[in-house]
């Protein structure tokens, strides 16, 4: 069984009282295109994110690593 209310509002939908007026954006300096940008980060600082291929090199490290230790550990 579903109940239903009816709800009267007071106000009007298309008050005018009740629009809101558009806030109107200060105008803001136009960029110089041919400035340079400066990062705002330091370049030394940032770590490089590793590629497959160094990945791949560490995957290889550790399975030579994991190899040597097995073979140390027959002896």
């Amino acid at each position: 069984m579903v109940l239903k209310e009816e709800v009267e509002y007071e106000e009007k939908p298309n008050d005018p009282e009740l629009v809101k007026e558009p806030k109107v954006s200060e105008p803001r300096e136009e960029l110089n295109v041919d400035e340079p940008v400066e990062p705002s980060v330091d370049p030394m600082l940032t770590i490089p994110m590793p590629t497959s291929l160094i990945t791949v090199k560490k995957s290889e490290l550790s399975i030579r690593m994991d190899m040597i230790k097995f073979l140390h550990n027959q002896q």
